[in-house]
């Protein structure tokens, strides 16, 4: 399945692809939730489905990719790299995703109300595109390690708190790691590095007055949850709009902003 994944003007890098690659977002493999005509989020506004993973790799097969892994500067936001890294995590637990997440994540921070779904009976709440209520537990259920995940926004907090505290892991690893760089143009200021956004406060955005870095991560359906360092603040909540991805990072950089 992973000849063909990623070529490159006619080059194949798919078996150059590194762990860090994909926690990184530097692989340069396409986005399939939003390239493409027929690109998932389209279709989810209009109907459920599901998808195995082999399926997503074969709609990756079917776009280009946007550069060679680890071009310098370059970075490009697709799931399939946390879909990939998700299906590495089962090969090395020898255990579900949804078990390696309970056993390494959510027993340890005693979180009662976060869970991966798995089956009909795991509820699944409605997303918002627009003015509309969707219901799509089979998509939900189908993006897995990718941000399948369903929590609260207390939860989230504690989440939070524990990643850049050092309950999960030495605080000070992100810090020893290659550096961030920007995504997409359609990401805005966003930048990424080690499995997590970072939104630069700086520019014209605060007058050219440098206010450090917001870090964590948004989803697609509007949730958030983002670290202030410089004011040792926390922000966790949802929006719960799919129709403007955009929403939640100016959310977090009023918020940082205005605590100034």
């Amino acid at each position: 399945m992973v000849t063909g994944l990623h070529v490159y003007f006619g080059r194949e890098y798919s078996f150059d692809l590194t762990i860090a690659d994909l926690l990184f977002q530097v692989s340069g493999l396409p986005d399939i939730f939003t390239e493409g005509k027929d690109n998932y989020k389209n279709r989810a506004i209009h109907e459920d489905f599901s998808l195995t993973f082999d399926e997503l790799v074969l709609s990756v097969k079917k776009l280009q990719p946007h550069f060679a892994p680890r071009t310098s500067g370059k970075a490009f936001y697709a799931d399939i790299n946390f879909d990939l890294l998700g299906e590495i995590i089962e090969k090395v637990t020898c255990s579900s995703l949804a078990e390696a997440y309970t056993r390494f994540i959510f027993e340890p921070l005693g979180l009662k109300n976060t869970y991966l779904p798995e089956s009909d009976a795991d509820f699944i709440p409605n997303i918002y595109y627009k003015n509309t209520s969707l219901y799509r537990p089979e998509i939900i259920r189908s993006s897995r390690a990718s941000g399948g995940c369903i929590s609260t926004a207390r939860e989230l907090m504690i989440f939070m708190k524990a990643f850049f505290g050092g309950k999960l892991f030495d605080k000070d690893i992100p810090d020893s790691l290659p550096g961030c760089n920007r995504l997409q143009f359609s990401m805005g200021p966003v930048c990424y590095g080690c499995g997590y956004m970072r939104i630069p406060l700086r520019g014209w955005i605060t007058f050219f007055r440098d206010r450090g870095e917001a870090a964590g991560h948004s989803g697609s359906t509007g949730s958030f949850a983002f670290y202030y360092p410089e004011k040792d603040m926390f922000f966790a909540g949802d929006l719960n709009q799919m129709g403007n991805s955009a929403l939640p990072i100016r959310l977090v950089i009023k918020l940082a902003l205005v605590t100034e």
